[in-house]
């Protein structure tokens, strides 16, 4: 009772701080909102978790956010110690708390950031006959025609028109953000149809993709990334059939009318090459995951898709500049509490943005995305929609390789081809593409067909990261590019 007590009167006597008497606990609540959005030598106080966080740094005391336990604006404090060591926190807290002081421009962002149940690709069935569709497809129908919120919108893609039907007003949201819009008009037939269904009782989280009608179910998942998949998949279907346009997945980058893409399956670190190469001052961005590629006698034309880029957020590690375009742009699953962040080299460090009580981060995982529109970065001094395909950088990791090789054109097509990881267990993911949705043998070997041709136009040059550190690889990969 003796240390409660004095613990009660010392954080009363504290300015703007209040505290109830507890009744037969250990711990002490204080409110301490009124210091929320002041400062002290640059970190902010933004709200319980920053406290705490201010508190640990400046005063060498430990205590718990309130917003653990629901209650915003407090901390909490435990007096089951000696009394000793109650006086030395007590001072320490008081001359930390007196050393806040108001913030010159408190500027709180608020995220439109949307948060979905589902945050990982659901099982897609790429191979659905006509029986299956049909009964797909009426399940759909039905249930979205006794459904108030219903959303009809077409995408093109390219000359391809991809329309939405859906009930979830996130995913038609974010579509109309994503694609340009194409005529809709009642006699106007889309060249594919994409119906997205919410909650179906008794039903899984699924999709199915018919390449015979070109349509898509996507039953149970409002997570964007593998709609935007379905609509890319499907018109790469669509125009690899029509005009021999196909997809490939990569970072693209102009230079003068010189268009170069990296190539390279998870976890080889490409993102650190492509922001360096970004940063330089004559690069252009074209794409950040995917564009469509036309061939001729003497070009590989590869045009963007996407009128906005569904990008990861955690890319502003490599490139610090796109944390105040996100900021303004629509956004999902972002993350807001330090309970929720899997960035574990970030969780080993000291300094979490989210611990000195930033209302949310960027880098706390690899599955939140920001709908950027490009132009937002330098106009079109630092954006074009289309480039003409010089160098493709194919990179891998192996201990005899040196840092660049040029490899016969079967040989950087097998290397796409096989589309093997370098991290986590082995597997093949074709043309490192996760998109496609026409994986039958025909379907393989006309792509194949088609990297050949690329491949002779647009020249290959294999990456060795293995080889030499990111400075040395960079500078070869620079060379090439003749920058």
């Amino acid at each position: 009772q003796i240390r409660r007590n004095y613990m009660i009167d010392r954080l009363r006597n504290m300015p703007g701080v209040s505290c109830y008497e507890p009744r037969g606990a250990f711990y002490l609540f204080p409110n301490v909102k009124s210091y929320f959005n002041k400062e002290h030598e640059g970190t902010q106080i933004r709200n319980s978790y920053g406290m705490a966080y201010y508190l640990l740094k400046q005063a060498h005391v430990a205590v718990v956010p309130g917003e653990a336990f629901g209650a915003e604006g407090f901390i909490r404090l435990s007096y089951a110690t000696s009394m000793e060591n109650i006086v030395k926190s007590m001072d320490r807290i008081s001359k930390a708390l007196a050393k806040l002081e108001p913030t010159r421009e408190t500027k709180m962002v608020s995220l439109n950031n949307s948060i979905t149940k589902v945050k990982e690709f659901v099982e897609t069935e790429v191979h659905v006959g006509p029986e299956l569709r049909d009964a797909l497809v009426a399940e759909a129908e039905n249930h979205l025609a006794k459904n108030k919120e219903y959303y009809e919108w077409n995408a093109n893609i390219l000359g391809v028109i991809i329309q939405l039907r859906t009930n979830l007003p996130h995913l038609v949201d974010f579509w109309t953000e994503n694609w340009y819009p194409g005529q809709l008009e009642t006699d106007l037939e889309p060249h594919g149809v994409i119906y997205a269904v919410g909650w179906i009782a008794g039903r899984e989280a699924r999709a199915y993709y018919s390449s015979e009608t070109k349509t898509a179910i996507f039953f149970k998942s409002a997570y964007y990334a593998q709609l935007r998949s379905l609509a890319i998949g499907m018109a790469d279907d669509i125009t690899s059939r029509l005009s021999g346009t196909y997809s490939v997945r990569g970072l693209g980058l102009d230079f003068g009318g010189d268009g170069v893409m990296l190539i390279a399956p998870k976890g080889t670190g490409k993102a650190t090459f492509f922001a360096n190469l970004l940063r330089h001052p004559k690069s252009k961005l074209v794409t950040d995951d995917i564009v469509f590629v036309r061939l001729n006698s003497k070009e590989a034309i590869a045009d963007a898709p996407e009128r906005k880029l569904y990008m990861q957020t955690n890319f502003v590690e490599k490139y610090p500049d796109l944390a105040a375009l996100f900021d303004k742009s629509k956004c999902e699953n972002v993350i807001t509490s330090r309970d929720q962040c899997t960035n574990g080299p970030c969780q080993r460090l000291d300094n979490c943005r989210l611990d000195r009580g930033a209302p949310f981060c960027y880098e706390a995982s690899k599955t939140s995305r920001a709908m950027l529109d490009p132009y937002w970065i330098d106009g079109t001094a630092k954006h074009t929609k289309r480039t003409s395909l010089k160098h493709i950088f194919l990179l891998k990791n192996d201990p005899i390789s040196p840092v660049v090789t040029k490899p016969k054109v079967e040989e950087a097509v097998r290397f796409c081809e096989e589309g093997m990881s370098v991290s986590g267990p082995m597997r093949s993911e074709p043309f490192f593409n996760p998109h496609l949705l026409a994986t039958g043998s025909d379907r393989t070997d006309s792509r194949r067909r088609f990297y050949e041709k690329l491949f002779s136009i647009a020249k290959p040059y294999f990456i060795n990261l293995g080889a030499g550190d990111k400075d040395e690889i960079q500078k070869q990969i620079n060379k090439v590019i003749g920058i």
